[in-house]
């Protein structure tokens, strides 16, 4: 016999994730999207900035740290755990859509100069 695959309600599935990215530091939040909104929908509200699929549930983040690689590797363990804690088996897709520059430390406090990364930078030159 094949394992039937199990059946989640879309709004139970996109709350269950949008909670766990939500409690990921780095998140700052979700997205709606960048251009037509991303969203499951259902009878009563929707679940903005998580898009369940039929293979798939995508959902679109904006974040507050760097490097974004690893809020992302961060946001997808607990995307995937929420999943596998339903019994869903389906891909988890991420959207970075924006970077809360404010939110960031200083550039100087990250070792960030005008020449790049870790390189002291050049004294100031006086104009004539």
């Amino acid at each position: 016999m094949t394992a039937q695959p199990v059946q989640v309600d879309r709004a139970v599935l996109a709350a269950a994730v949008a909670a766990a990215l939500a409690q990921v530091p780095g998140v700052a939040r979700l997205s709606p999207g960048t251009g037509v909104e991303v969203a499951t929908q259902f009878a009563g509200g929707k679940v903005v900035g998580v898009a369940v699929r039929d293979d798939a549930v995508v959902a679109h983040l904006v974040v507050d740290r760097v490097p974004v690689d690893q809020v992302a590797q961060a946001a997808r363990a607990a995307g995937e755990a929420a999943l596998a804690d339903l019994g869903v088996a389906r891909r988890l897709d991420l959207v970075i859509d924006d970077v809360e520059l404010d939110q960031l430390p200083p550039l100087s406090a990250v070792g960030w100069t005008p020449a790049g990364v870790g390189v002291p930078a050049a004294p100031p030159t006086r104009r004539m």
